[in-house]
């Protein structure tokens, strides 16, 4: 479930599986939303429904990845937020 433009980018043992459940997307250079709080919270919840499987995904720290609206609105507002997606 990678990008087929820029699969180079992304190591091929560790992208998100289709049909494998939402995926937390995390990168160290906080070009996403997620932070170590937010991605607790999002697996303590999931864990709590056995129904729900979660995958991690994280961007590596050499590729630049999207910043999303996220970061934005999270610094902006303080709300806390976590980038879920799903693969497809």
């Amino acid at each position: 479930a990678l990008h087929p433009n820029y699969a180079g980018k992304h190591e091929k043992s560790h992208g998100p599986k289709m049909n494998g459940g939402i995926v937390i997307k995390t990168n160290q250079n906080q070009r996403y939303a997620t932070n170590g709080v937010t991605g607790f919270f999002a697996r303590e919840l999931a864990r709590k429904e056995p129904k729900v499987p979660i995958q991690e995904f994280v961007v590596r720290s050499d590729c630049p990845c999207g910043s999303t609206i996220g970061p934005i609105l999270s610094a902006s507002t303080g709300i806390r937020t976590v980038d879920l997606g799903m693969p497809q």
